[in-house]
């Protein structure tokens, strides 16, 4: 590469992420200043690039199920047809490679490089590139050439994005209805089929190293993930389990798990009674999985920092505010999520209303929401959220929801209803949306962008090392995804976590520059405090020079506008944050 100043690289392992939602991520990431490397696995899709033939689709089996079963998406990268699915490492790296033809071919050329020194460092040694033929090649039984890896790119000014697949142990059935990157001479194999087994984990620390070596990033890059043994969670169940035991004891089980030895149940013995037989929360499992010392875990009856503590009182605002909440029939998050600011909130006629019952389908390890099989959607509610609005005289209007996975449109068309309600009623108010992930669908989060709220808000909640552990049903590069097709709309993106759950400040600087790469505007940073026993630990409590740090370094980046402080949570003083955004955006800096 010809460019003077090599930029920081950011390595993100993002699990099983929908092209879609892949291609939206990058394009967004393709115009921060910074460089990127994203390793992913795709779910079956074909993807059809620039240089596509019709030709290249197989017309003997063209009908054949399997091909017509599976996604199908246009791309704008170079090359013909492909396929992308489970087993196959793919990696996406967005980097500064300098404006010019020159610079381009140099670049493939080092991402073919990488991929020959990736099978080399285990074990392949006879891998090699073809004259005039894109990707990786390597010998078969009968010394005939098999195509292990594929290479497509696309350039944008001095950046490029798209980039490799490597076929580990990808079913290679599915290559059979079409010539892969119009290319009908080769057939494609996989490590697995030429008798190499590796582990998904150790693929991705190799792929990783070898591309900071042949890159020359060693001294200027940065990794955020965890890769569990043979993929990842699929074990251990979303649900929360149900503890009938001391807390001490509980408290003790949890801290005798480590992430290399864990068991569902484990026996404890205990002088004063027979053994009995605890099963371990899943939430604990998954946080033990993530690499996270539980010996560090805070008991629930730990003292906390005197700026941890707060006391609720109950003013006649705050009295008057639930009455007419009660009166409504309506939720709000306040209540339902335990929120510590809620007499704060109440007092100022500020409250953040919860739409789609009070019953989530998801069972996040840090929620304090009820979780189960949820009552089918008042109807009326859209009408009645506008009503306690206009009651309420409410200037700003925060609206959440819980996740209705059990709905067919995952609950768009009352999100829709009740942003259209509200502004029939409440023209002059704005709207601010604490939106779940809606599974990433990108049409139905589509739907909601078009519904025009005011500021779009999407939680992180946390670092991506300890996203399986707080967010089982969940996915950091999903989340991310959202948050860059939000911003990509033009609307105003917001988004924040909790810490104190076990990540480093080095991982709390890894997500805001993630955020800032994705163009998120405002961002709450919190303390997490753990509702119940049956949730996550805290890990740690979070000194307030800390909350200090990640809010300079954030804004230092380029954040518009940072909250962060222990008692910080998603709508906490809403309306002031967004009101120093705007301020800020129209005098183009500092308030």
């Amino acid at each position: 590469m010809v460019n003077a100043i090599v930029p920081h690289l950011n390595v993100r392992w993002l699990g099983t992420l929908d092209y879609d939602q892949s291609l939206i991520l990058q394009r967004s990431l393709i115009r921060s200043p910074m460089d990127y490397l994203l390793l992913l696995e795709h779910p079956p899709v074909y993807t059809f690039g620039l240089r596509y033939r019709s030709k290249s689709i197989l017309d003997n089996v063209i009908d054949a199920g399997k091909f017509n079963m599976v996604q199908q998406v246009v791309t704008d990268r170079g090359g013909d047809v492909t396929f992308h699915g489970p087993g196959q490492l793919v990696g996406y790296p967005i980097l500064t490679v300098g404006e010019g033809k020159a610079n381009v071919r140099q670049y493939v050329e080092k991402l073919q490089e990488t991929l020959i020194a990736i099978l080399a460092r285990i074990g392949l040694k006879t891998a090699r590139l073809l004259e005039g033929v894109p990707g990786v090649f390597v010998p078969s039984d009968n010394n005939s050439l098999r195509k292990i890896a594929s290479v497509g790119i696309r350039a944008t000014g001095s950046k490029v994005m798209h980039g490799f697949a490597l076929n580990n142990t990808v079913d290679l059935t599915y290559f059979e209805s079409i010539n892969p990157c119009g290319i009908s001479e080769y057939k494609m194999t996989s490590l697995s089929e030429i008798g190499l087994e590796i582990d998904l984990a150790d693929l991705i620390d190799v792929t990783t190293e070898t591309f900071v070596d042949v890159f020359e990033r060693r001294k200027s890059y940065s990794s955020s993930f965890v890769v569990d043994k043979l993929s990842t969670y699929k074990n251990v169940d979303d649900a929360i389990y149900e503890i009938d035991a001391p807390a001490d004891t509980v408290e003790e089980t949890a801290k005798a798990a480590t992430a290399t030895a864990i068991n569902k149940n484990i026996e404890i013995i205990s002088s004063e009674r027979p053994a009995v037989n605890i099963p371990l929360p899943s939430s604990f499992v998954r946080l033990a999985k993530s690499k996270s010392d539980l010996e560090k875990a805070k008991t629930f009856q730990s003292t906390k920092p005197g700026y941890l503590k707060k006391k609720l009182t109950y003013n006649q605002d705050v009295i008057a505010l639930k009455s007419k909440l009660k009166q409504l029939n309506l939720v709000t998050v306040c209540q339902e999520a335990s929120c510590p600011n809620l007499s704060e909130c109440w007092s100022n006629s500020t409250a953040t209303f919860m739409i789609a019952g009070d019953i989530c389908t998801r069972a996040c390890g840090f929620c304090d929401v009820k979780t189960g099989k949820p009552k089918p959607l008042d109807r009326d509610e859209p009408s009645k959220v506008a009503q306690a609005v206009n009651a309420l005289n409410l200037n700003y209007a925060v609206v959440t929801s819980v996740d209705r996975d059990d709905l067919k449109d995952l609950g768009l068309s009352h999100w829709v209803g009740t942003i259209n309600q509200i502004r029939v009623i409440n023209p002059a108010t704005k709207i601010e949306v604490l939106i779940p992930d809606f599974k990433g669908n990108t049409k139905i989060i589509d739907g909601l962008i078009e519904a025009n709220p005011d500021i779009l808000n999407h939680n992180m909640e946390t670092v991506a090392r300890l996203h399986k552990a707080v967010r089982p049903s969940a996915s950091y590069g999903r989340s991310l995804s959202l948050l860059a097709q939000s911003q990509q709309s033009g609307l105003v993106t917001k988004s924040g976590f909790m810490v104190g759950l076990g990540e480093t400040n080095e991982e709390v600087f890894e997500l805001i520059k993630d955020l800032y790469a994705t163009g998120v505007s405002i961002v709450t940073i919190g303390q997490y405090l753990r509702p119940s026993i049956k949730h996550l630990p805290v890990m740690r409590y979070v000194s307030l020079p800390d909350f200090a740090l990640f809010k300079k370094y954030g804004e230092s980046m380029g954040i518009p506008h940072i909250e962060a402080s222990p008692f910080t949570r998603s709508s906490y003083h809403a309306e002031g944050s967004a009101a120093a955004y705007l301020y800020r955006s129209s005098v183009g800096g500092d308030s």
